[in-house]
């Protein structure tokens, strides 16, 4: 039989055992790792995505730039044409999904032809 002083004694030698203490540091150390390493991974991801939303973004604008400069050069083309024809009056807003290009006709014998256009972009309203 074993009484419970020798019981007591038994569990203190195994709970101040130094493999095992050593072995509890080592896993609290390795969990501690494998979160680090966790947020690490999930930080880079979220900026990788970032970076991927605002290049879209950028490349989306860069698009729609091109689409208002080119109604803008046909407007003017077009204005100028009918110039020629010797119609020197405003033409009618130009629509082109979301660019709309205002061409304006102002000054007498030496006149100026001043082209606005504009594009909404979807992703930014």
């Amino acid at each position: 039989m074993i009484n419970s002083k020798q019981l007591t004694t038994n569990n203190k030698q195994q709970t101040t055992d130094p493999k095992i203490g050593c072995r509890l540091k080592r896993g609290q150390a390795m969990l501690v790792a494998v979160i680090v390493i966790f947020v690490a991974v999930i930080a880079i991801g979220v900026a990788a995505a970032s970076i991927a939303l605002s290049q879209t973004q950028i490349i989306q604008n860069q698009k729609l730039s091109n689409e208002a400069f080119n109604l803008a050069t046909s407007g003017i083309e077009n204005t100028l044409m009918r110039m020629t024809k010797g119609d020197f009056t405003n033409p009618e807003p130009l629509l082109d999904g979301v660019t709309s290009c205002t061409i304006s006709i102002s000054g007498g014998p030496n006149y100026i032809i001043l082209a606005t256009s504009e594009s909404i972009s979807p992703l930014t309203g």
